[in-house]
């Protein structure tokens, strides 16, 4: 399978409101449409199933397209976040606080999700056909084929396992 099949079969693995395996740059994930209340919920009981205990503070990071889509999905937004996340080198998830149109499943007790860009080609493609966000966590690749309907071929060199969250923008 090439570039273009991974991500058909993912879109229409999503599509069909199922969770697939994605390489990114924070490396190996399991995603589903953040939008879709049903697939978060499926979503959120692997993660408290299977990665809760280990860390609770490694909550699933919605992964967008780009800078616009913050717009979207969080009211009052500081507009100086948009050059601060261009500046960044590294796969950053930002905790963001008024959240809106995204399942409180996602969200912590606060209200708040972290939120991250898509770095890489594969990633920004499919975010952006698909055009939903999607929410993401690291997961080991050996442990994909059994929790989501579709796996991807590495697309993208991944730099890590996981991502470097951040709190506040602006000391």
């Amino acid at each position: 399978m090439d570039f273009t099949d991974d991500l058909n079969q993912c879109l229409q693995a999503l599509r069909e409101g199922q969770l697939v395996g994605i390489p990114g740059r924070a490396g190996w994930m399991l995603a589903g449409n953040a939008a879709d209340g049903q697939v978060m919920s499926v979503l959120m009981g692997i993660w408290q199933e299977n990665f809760f205990a280990a860390d609770e503070n490694l909550r699933p990071v919605i992964l967008i397209a780009d800078e616009r889509d913050l717009l979207q999905y969080v009211s009052a937004l500081d507009l100086a976040v948009f050059d601060w996340m261009d500046r960044q080198e590294d796969t950053v998830a930002v905790w963001f606080d008024g959240i809106v149109g995204l399942p409180d499943c996602l969200l912590t007790e606060k209200g708040a999700v972290a939120i991250s860009l898509a770095r890489d080609d594969f990633n920004f493609h499919l975010i952006k056909r698909f055009r939903h966000p999607l929410a993401v966590f690291p997961v080991d690749r050996n442990l994909l084929p059994g929790l989501a309907r579709f796996v991807t071929r590495e697309h993208t060199m991944a730099l890590k396992a996981g991502f470097d969250c951040k709190y506040s923008l602006i000391d």
